[in-house]
């Protein structure tokens, strides 16, 4: 389960084989990669409090990072990672889900992540990436849309663990709002299996909890997809 799961996850993040249909415009975009020297500093996001580890930034795009560490972390680990702080920038962490893991030398890791939600071009710009433009488009939020989409979740963490349903609030192609019954923590990953409103069209999509809220005996989870959905997707599960 949980290897089919992480297999799913590096299609949905762009690790798609060549054949693979082709992305859009903005796709491609999103996926460039700018060469970055700047350091950082990571922390697992697991419940507990694990010590910072430094790290050097390979590359970094608005949607995803290469890092070498000498760490190793593993596929489906859940990082903060600190943007660079600049004399007029306050301290701020993003998260980021690890997709795949290469030994180098000298006990070094390289590690490709994707971020739980894209990057904006201030962030880029913090990683010492110039020259990118800010528009409309760079700070746009998808809007919301209230639907008639029911869905169940598992963990990605568990690899025999059940399927939860989860009430879907709304849906938009970036993410969506759940309530459930069960307490999740911002930074977990969740394996979200999307139902149609004609009850036959099913997604599966892979999401990053990015805040939740108590309500009552339940929780509002706000969640991010790992990679946006398609058009297609949208009006098929309409």
């Amino acid at each position: 389960m949980f290897q089919n799961t992480v297999s799913l996850w590096r299609r949905l993040t762009g690790a798609a084989p060549a054949s693979a249909a082709a992305h859009s415009e903005e796709e491609r975009r999103v996926s460039v990669r700018h060469p970055s020297k700047w350091d950082t500093t990571l922390q697992m996001v697991n419940g507990h409090e694990a010590p910072p580890v430094h790290a050097r930034v390979q590359d970094v795009s608005r949607g995803g990072i290469g890092l070498i560490a000498r760490q190793r972390f593993e596929p489906g680990d859940m990082l903060r990672v600190d943007l660079a702080d600049g004399p007029e920038r306050a301290p701020e962490t993003v998260l980021a889900c690890v997709v795949h893991v290469t030994e180098l030398h000298d006990g070094e890791w390289l590690v490709g992540c994707t971020w739980s939600g894209e990057l904006t071009a201030e962030e880029l710009r913090a990683f010492g990436i110039p020259g990118v433009k800010s528009d409309a488009s760079d700070n746009r939020t998808w809007q919301r849309f209230p639907s008639d989409v029911t869905a169940t979740y598992r963990l990605v963490t568990e690899e025999y663990g059940g399927a939860f349903p989860v009430e879907v609030l709304n849906i938009s192609p970036s993410g969506l709002g759940l309530r459930s019954r069960e307490h999740l923590q911002a930074g977990q990953l969740l394996t979200v299996e999307l139902c149609g409103a004609d009850g036959r069209t099913t997604r599966t999509v892979l999401a990053c909890v990015v805040h939740v809220t108590a309500h009552g005996d339940s929780w509002t989870l706000g969640c991010n997809f790992i990679r946006s959905l398609s058009e297609r997707d949208m009006q098929a599960l309409a």
